[in-house]
């Protein structure tokens, strides 16, 4: 490219959105170190102190396990890439968002969003620079510092690696062994495809690119593919990581064809005259084309219920209890018109004038006494009269 044309491009990635280093970016980065490195001895070794990106090891044992060691092999799974050397422990590297191996003088990895200039050396946001006896000088790069180093006796068989999913190149399980993962997830299609645990090394761009390939709606349901899509997402997934690895995950070679190319930045756009909708699924946006993508009903009537619901949420109202609120002082009235007509011991004013549940309504003493005998009215009147004491007391007590 020329000065002009290269300023374009670096202008126009910088309206893309971070595009991480996925399966084939990283394949691309394994196939540079063996191509300039493979069978030759680091001479010098230097590590920056970053206590972030180097993890669990400090810049002096990182520098210790790589000099005069010679790299045998390169491996990678999923995301991760690690040196075989004929000493332990060998280097894991992980890419993170921007992290990246350049060779100097040769052409590096080719990113959507970001590049490595390998022209001045060291190259910007080094963490490691290397030097081999075959003359050529080697680094790893990180500008947003979301990569990790670390060091393993057994990288294949150690955290991280030991937790990742099937590698799409390298061991693409069956159709029934995937099949049968499938069915076991409730989540989005396009949720499942980005969970490292399920399919090592699958990022946002594969996985929209697959699913459109296997048209195939991103919030589909794992669980409730049938087997035609499920042998769909599978054969694309083998098919569009063999086709970006075998451009070296230069995307000026990914067929014309693919999403890809229109995905980023959600800048309106059509693919065979179909528009490209943009929404958010697992937590990342995702690019669909819905004329070909369709979404069942079910899934769709799911997604509208569980939205409709949080939507609606309000504080829930009791009333039962305001029934019982209002209910009480009915109830109260009938249990004291039940005393009163069950009562068999005299009743006095006073004593009406605390237990009615009408305290404005006045009952006369000559109503009150109807309901007692002549007699025991007048013996009661009198043994009051005789005894004021003691009728003070008497009323105090039925008051209480």
């Amino acid at each position: 490219l020329s000065s002009s044309a290269a300023a374009t491009e670096v202008g126009r990635a910088s309206l893309y959105p971070v595009d991480m280093p996925e399966l084939p970016e990283v394949e691309a980065a394994r196939q540079l170190l063996l191509t300039h490195c493979l069978g030759a001895r680091f001479t010098t070794v230097q590590a920056l102190t970053d206590e972030i990106v180097l993890d669990g090891c400090t810049p002096s044992e990182l520098e210790a396990s790589l000099t005069g060691a010679t790299l045998k092999d390169v491996h990678r799974k999923g995301k991760h890439l690690w040196f075989e050397l004929d000493q332990r422990p060998w280097p894991l590297f992980h890419f993170g968002m921007t992290g990246s191996f350049a060779v100097e003088g040769e052409a590096g990895v080719a990113y959507k969003s970001f590049s490595v200039d390998t022209t001045q050396w060291p190259p910007r946001f080094h963490k490691v620079t290397m030097e081999l006896d075959n003359g050529k000088r080697v680094a790893f790069t990180d500008s947003r510092r979301f990569a990790r180093i670390r060091l393993r006796n057994e990288p294949a068989t150690s955290l991280p690696i030991s937790e990742l999913g099937f590698d799409p190149l390298l061991n693409l399980p069956s159709f029934e062994e995937f099949y049968s993962k499938l069915k076991r997830r409730k989540a989005p299609i396009k949720a499942v495809l980005l969970d490292q645990s399920f399919a090592a090394g699958v990022g946002n761009w594969v996985a929209d690119e697959v699913l459109y390939q296997a048209r195939v709606h991103p919030k589909s349901t794992a669980s409730e593919l049938s087997l035609e899509q499920a042998e769909h997402i599978r054969m694309q997934l083998g098919e569009v990581v063999r086709i970006a690895v075998q451009a070296n995950a230069d995307s000026n070679n990914f067929p014309d064809t693919w999403l890809f190319h229109h995905r980023w930045g959600k800048v309106p756009g059509s693919l065979s005259g179909h528009p490209i909708e943009y929404m958010t699924v697992g937590g990342r946006t995702t690019a669909v084309i819905p004329a070909v993508q369709k979404l069942k009903a079910e899934n769709s009537k799911q997604i509208d219920s569980k939205a409709t619901a949080k939507a609606s949420k309000v504080p829930k109202t009791k009333p039962e209890s305001v029934k019982q609120i209002h209910k009480k002082p009915v109830e109260a009235k009938d249990e004291t018109k039940a005393k009163l007509s069950n009562s068999k011991t005299r009743t006095t004013k006073r004593e009406l004038l605390v237990v009615s549940p009408e305290p404005q309504t006045k009952i006369k003493r000559s109503k009150a006494n109807k309901t007692q005998t002549p007699s025991r009215a007048k013996s009661a009147g009198e043994s009051d009269r005789k005894n004021p004491t003691m009728r003070v007391t008497r009323s105090t007590s039925r008051a209480c």
